[in-house]
């Protein structure tokens, strides 16, 4: 079979699963280009060579064979991310699956605006020292440092910590500049607490009687739900926030659910609060520093 054949079948399999053409073009494409599926061929696809100068070439059987278990694996409802070990963002590549017990949050979209706005504060303040909570993949530190030029300290906590950060963190030569710790909120409050000019969270904030896509419920559940109203991770990094903020110029950015937007507003006696509505015009990110 001709790779633009395979990439034919592939999208005609997609589209019976999802029903959506364009969507199951773009996974097709993300398949073919895989690091996964190169090594097994033995050269690079790009988008463009698909159609193009690759399009008559006969793919190998292991090829075929690899293709038709992504369909299965698909079929079962596990994320394309998963199945090719690969999630972009932030134009980086980031690993998010070894095995049904190791493997973290897809990076999202949404979650670029925290590093948008990292950055920005970074570009404009002095900043030596950072702490993201609940890392997953470790995608918005990396992200961050790849992206500036000054050298940060940082410090990723995760309850659930495995080596998917580890080997992102490796990847982009950035593993000097991270110190990951397999440690909850309610453990790091109880030991010597260190001051940072940045603090970063995108902890698990969806309701826990949120409904959710089927290819979500394959991802961690305990970095997706967060209790009743979603907060109870949030509040727990927010009442430690006025000891481990350096100072009134420190910053914490959250990833939020838009429902808690009125939460962070209440917090303003405490707090300077911006919220950062997203590309659906709903309420993402909240912005916090001392008054």
């Amino acid at each position: 079979m001709k790779i633009i054949d395979l990439y034919r079948f592939l999208c005609a399999e997609l589209t019976s699963i999802s029903n959506n053409k364009i969507e199951a073009e773009a996974e097709a494409e993300l398949i073919l280009i895989s690091e996964k599926f190169s090594a097994i061929n033995g050269f690079n696809l790009s988008k463009e060579s698909i159609y193009g100068s690759s399009h008559d070439i006969e793919v190998k059987q292991e090829s075929h064979n690899f293709i038709l278990q992504a369909i299965k694996y698909r079929k079962a409802g596990m994320p394309i991310q998963y199945i090719i070990n690969e999630s972009w963002f932030y134009n980086l590549k980031f690993e998010v699956f070894i095995d049904k017990y190791r493997k973290t949050l897809i990076p999202r979209n949404e979650t670029e605006i925290i590093i948008d706005k990292s950055i920005d504060f970074i570009s404009n303040n002095k900043a030596e020292s950072a702490l993201d909570v609940g890392t997953g993949s470790g995608c918005i530190p990396i992200s961050i440092l790849h992206n500036i030029e000054k050298n940060i300290k940082w410090v990723a906590i995760d309850p659930h910590l495995n080596d998917i950060p580890l080997n992102n963190a490796k990847k982009y030569n950035k593993l000097e500049h991270i110190e990951f710790q397999k440690i909850s909120i309610q453990q790091f409050q109880k030991l010597k607490i260190n001051k940072y000019d940045l603090v970063t969270a995108n902890l698990p904030y969806v309701p826990n009687k949120s409904n959710i896509e089927n290819t979500v419920k394959q991802e961690p559940q305990e970095s997706i739900f967060g209790g009743k109203d979603g907060l109870i991770f949030i509040k727990e990094l927010i009442n430690i926030l006025p000891r481990i903020l350096n100072d009134n110029n420190s910053i914490a950015i959250f990833e939020i659910d838009p429902s808690q937007a009125k939460y962070f507003c209440n917090l303003r006696d405490i707090f300077n609060v911006e919220l950062i509505k997203d590309i659906q015009d709903l309420d993402r990110v909240a912005i916090l520093n001392l008054i």
